[in-house]
């Protein structure tokens, strides 16, 4: 589970020792609550962790439970 930046580092250097692989697609059950309250800044951080090792990560699942406008904010910037 990704839980902060140092957890979602981890993963990325285990998914590319272990695979190569520069892609990453997660269920968002995998990821800490808190990436999806953006006052807590966690998102940002994981997502620059992605960014600095240049892995392109895709998060799925079901997002209608978000309501709050700064996190539709959020994932219509990124998309």
């Amino acid at each position: 589970m990704i839980l902060d930046w140092q957890s979602a580092l981890d993963l990325i250097m285990t998914i590319n020792s272990e695979t190569g692989s520069n892609r990453l697609s997660l269920n968002k059950e995998a990821i800490s609550d808190d990436f999806f309250k953006l006052s807590t800044r966690i998102a940002g951080g994981i997502l620059q962790k992605f960014i600095n090792y240049n892995i392109k990560f895709a998060i799925s699942g079901d997002f209608l439970s978000y309501t709050n406008k700064p996190l539709k904010d959020f994932f219509y910037a990124i998309l």
